[in-house]
């Protein structure tokens, strides 16, 4: 009986042994890739500049007749109730009826970003062609394109320290204008890049991003401890039943 108890005990402690072993190089290979948490947007191209939120994205108040300024908005929101996205799948849009409006779920932890065009001066009768792409490290979820979805996701998903504009008819997708192309974009198969083209004249075109956000690390490392939980109250159940066994001898 004794002999058979230590058994077990070795049997548990090497099965102990292995699951810390485990654990740890899960945590050391995640602690490896905590920058990786911290720089979501992977690549721009084109127009696209990356700056810090700014105190205001009204009109006139962030111009630039080459650039398309982006910036990061808010990271790891929780919705608590679900958002209407213009475009939700991959593909091309560039008209009304290439739209794909879906809802994001309630229930997720997103990040948001935004895409701000505005040329320099007011009554600007030249139509400015803003073309870039940007690449992410996680899924984009949705695109809000249209002034409905973006006036309405603005107190959700819009940055704190950010004024928005108020509402007006020209600061989402116009679809094809009457003398001049129309915007457009392209969401990658694997909904990790978007490719576009904003045109105006003197109004800004915006556009709001919603990806996936990335895991908190807290998370993770609970993730990493689970297996040491479950290896001990395994060895405990096995302990446990062995001793509930009636003794061969009696």
């Amino acid at each position: 009986m004794k002999s058979s108890t230590r058994v077990r005990s070795h049997s548990c402690a090497r099965l102990s042994q292995q699951t810390k072993a485990l654990a740890f190089i899960f945590l050391f290979l995640f602690c490896c890739e905590l920058p990786k948490a911290h720089s979501a947007i992977v690549s721009t191209s084109g127009s696209v500049v990356q700056i810090a939120p700014p105190t205001s994205v009204n009109l006139g108040a962030l111009e630039s007749d080459t650039s398309a300024e982006l910036f990061a908005e808010r990271s790891s929101v929780l919705l608590a109730n679900s958002l209407n996205a213009d475009v939700s799948h991959p593909g091309a849009v560039n008209s009304q009826v290439t739209l794909s409006p879906s809802p994001i779920a309630a229930g997720q932890r997103v990040d948001s970003y935004l895409i701000h065009a505005d040329p320099v001066g007011p009554g600007s009768t030249t139509s400015f062609t803003y073309e870039g792409s940007v690449t992410f490290d996680t899924p984009i979820l949705g695109l809000m394109w249209s002034d409905g979805t973006l006036d309405a996701s603005d107190p959700i998903l819009g940055s704190p320290a950010t004024v928005y504009g108020p509402d007006t008819m020209y600061r989402g997708y116009e679809g094809p204008g009457l003398t001049s192309p129309r915007d457009s974009l392209v969401l990658s198969q694997d909904r990790l890049t978007l490719n576009f083209a904003l045109r105006t004249t003197e109004y800004y075109d915006e556009l709001r991003i919603v990806t996936a956000s990335i895991p908190e690390p807290a998370t993770i490392s609970l993730l990493a401890l689970l297996p040491l939980t479950l290896s001990r109250r395994h060895c405990i159940s096995r302990s446990q039943h062995r001793l509930q066994q009636p003794h061969p001898s009696q």
